[in-house]
């Protein structure tokens, strides 16, 4: 099994960051037959202040079915029942390629990390390596999805360094060798580590490039 993480209440480390990014992307993926391909999760904030309420005023474009759409009111409880906000004015939310359908609850979580990055709670940089896969329960507990095996695969194949699953799918991801795998159960938990080893990782290249090492 490839090293796996499973989450562990640490301290927050902060890093500067600003106080909006208009622009945040991280990856999924969506099942095809049973092959996975590429999802890219970009969010877009266009600021200001909006009359309609905080679920009219998010937008998901890119072909997603009904369980996607009904993603915002699953993300918009999560991220308030844990005491982040969402990004003023309004917001857009592609899912991309738009001409690949998506179905599915596993957006949940990597839309819900974009939206909290665009109001700086932490660097979206964090967000770019990674592939995050999770549904969302309207307190912020991630529940466990079909398909992990797959979209392991398919993450390693892409060379992204880091996938974000489930707790109760880790095992799963953890059997593809060559990317780390994080097992996660909840937002906040969420958040904490992928920052964390983020900045942990951040430390030791500038120390090797420090020691020419």
């Amino acid at each position: 099994i490839s090293k796996s993480q499973i989450e562990l209440p640490i301290f927050k480390i902060m890093i500067e960051t600003p106080h909006n990014n208009p622009m945040t992307k991280t990856f999924s993926a969506a099942i095809q037959g049973v092959d996975a391909c590429t999802v890219e999760i970009e969010i877009y904030t266009a600021g200001g202040k909006s009359n309609q309420d905080d679920v009219q005023r998010v937008a998901i474009i890119g072909l997603p079915d009904a369980s996607i759409r009904e993603s915002k009111d699953r993300v918009k409880s999560a991220i308030f029942y844990n005491k982040y906000r969402l990004p003023d004015g309004y917001v857009t939310i592609n899912l991309a390629p738009a001409g690949v359908k998506k179905s599915g609850t596993f957006y949940d979580l990597p839309i819900a990390l974009c939206l909290i990055s665009a109001c700086g709670v932490f660097n979206p940089a964090v967000l770019q390596d990674c592939m995050i896969i999770g549904e969302l329960a309207l307190n912020g507990n991630i529940r466990g999805c079909r398909g992990i095996l797959p979209m392991a695969l398919h993450a390693r194949q892409l060379g992204l360094k880091r996938l974000v699953v489930p707790r109760e799918n880790a095992a799963e991801a953890g059997a593809v060798e060559g990317i780390d795998v994080y097992g996660v159960s909840s937002l906040k938990g969420t958040e904490f580590t992928i920052e964390s080893d983020y900045i942990e990782a951040c430390g030791y290249m500038c120390m090797a490039a420090a020691t020419g090492g």
